[in-house]
């Protein structure tokens, strides 16, 4: 399980640390407004630039493919767009060979 945390304020964290992501993980993406954020906040997720139909805090992939490879974004009503988050799934944990 991967969960990256994109915050709206030039940092962008990711917990844990990037790693590799493949094929069949499970991923949560997690918009950190900081201080902009209030209880029943409105979150707006991007991908490649389009909206998605995700209005909530945490965006989860319950399974990973090459069609979430991609930049994602996210912002509240009340705070900036954040930095981008590229999402790169790999097919397999190949060495080698």
């Amino acid at each position: 399980m991967y969960v990256f945390a994109a915050s709206v304020r030039p940092v962008e964290t990711f917990t844990p640390s990037w790693g590799n992501i493949l094929s069949g993980d499970f991923v949560t993406l997690t918009c950190d407004a900081g201080s902009a954020a209030q209880d029943n906040q409105t979150y707006y997720w991007y991908k490649d630039d389009k909206v998605l139909n995700i209005t909530q805090r945490d965006f989860t992939i319950p399974s990973a493919s090459q069609r979430d490879n991609g930049e994602y974004k996210c912002r509240t009503r009340t705070s900036d767009m954040s930095l981008t988050t590229r999402l790169k799934i790999q097919d397999c944990e190949c060495s080698g060979v």
